[in-house]
């Protein structure tokens, strides 16, 4: 019996250790590996069909920013289970990442690789690599239902190390 409580203890300590550096967001649906506790920053936008509600969830380093954006959108605003509506909608979200970060810099940004692949083998999505002025900027964005998730990792100046975007990315996980 006491082989057994020492075993149920180590294994539980193993799962907590393993879980070091996770966040999640029950009210988001998701979590994901950050150094640090992210910094949220909220946003509504007013659209004609409705109103789409932002959660971002950021954290800078010194050379490099980890992002996890959660936007919810009008259910009526789009067909997201329509493959090419899914896919014209996630391209539209990946340029606007990519003007967005480029603006001020006076450079065009340029997407070097762009991959649509199913997240789960269910939901919409699509890796990019390329960049904005002197970001390099990886994300993958994904379409669960009318809620897109946007998780970009972006190198200042230089590209991010590819062991920790890697982790970043793998990371990811819908709750």
């Amino acid at each position: 019996m006491k082989n057994t409580v020492t075993i149920f203890f180590l294994f539980l300590t193993s799962l907590l250790l393993g879980q070091e550096g996770v966040f999640t967001s029950i009210e988001s649906g998701f979590s994901v590996y950050f150094e640090k506790e992210p910094y949220l920053e909220t946003q509504a936008i007013d659209t004609e069909v409705g109103k789409i509600d932002i959660n971002m969830f950021m954290v800078q380093g010194v050379s490099d920013l980890f992002m996890v954006s959660e936007n919810k959108y009008p259910e009526s605003m789009i067909d997201f289970n329509n493959k090419d509506a899914a896919t014209n909608t996630i391209e539209g979200a990946i340029a606007g990442i990519y003007n967005t970060m480029a603006e001020g810099t006076g450079q065009e940004p340029k997407i070097t690789a762009q991959e649509y692949f199913k997240f789960n083998d269910q939901y919409h999505a699509m890796r990019s690599i390329g960049k904005a002025g002197n970001l390099h900027v990886q994300t993958f964005v994904l379409l669960k239902g009318n809620i897109m998730y946007q998780v970009i990792c972006v190198g200042i100046s230089k590209p991010s190390d590819p062991e920790v975007a890697a982790k970043f990315f793998s990371s990811f996980k819908l709750i």
